[in-house]
């Protein structure tokens, strides 16, 4: 769902991914039987959460940057700071972020997800993705 919000997505849509009238692991939620696929339920709900709680941002004009390899990334502007959308565009590890010459000057950048601030340096900032999945927003303010 993050993914598709990074790529300018104007609305997420949640299904089953399987329409066997039975639960099953591949199943990503089904209100007719609550114990089905419970947990997966609860996270879209929180990802739903977390999406609408981000709408004023989303809401703005996206800026085109590239803020370095194996990278998917949106940039938005809102309330006088720079709000990083991203995502690896697979695998994990470490990524390098090389911000945009008007926010370079930075010292740090904070994630607005854990609350974590990392340091700037020379235009820069590198953070860890231990899963495929890891989504974060950061916020930068010149």
């Amino acid at each position: 769902a993050v993914s598709n919000v990074i790529h300018g997505a104007g609305f997420i849509i949640w299904f089953p991914l399987s329409f066997y009238p039975s639960c099953s692991t591949n199943r990503l939620m089904d209100a007719s039987v609550p114990s089905c696929a419970a947990a997966n339920t609860a996270a879209a709900g929180e990802v739903n959460n977390q999406i609408k709680s981000w709408a004023p941002i989303l809401n703005t004009q996206s800026y085109q940057h590239t803020f370095g390899a194996n990278l998917d990334t949106s940039l938005k502007w809102y309330n006088g700071s720079a709000y990083i959308f991203a995502m690896t565009s697979g695998g994990t590890g470490s990524r390098t972020f090389a911000l945009p010459s008007g926010l370079a000057g930075a010292s740090s950048v904070t994630e607005t997800i854990s609350g974590q601030t990392i340091a700037v340096s020379g235009g820069s900032f590198t953070d860890t993705f231990t899963n495929s999945t890891d989504y974060r927003v950061y916020r930068v303010t010149p």
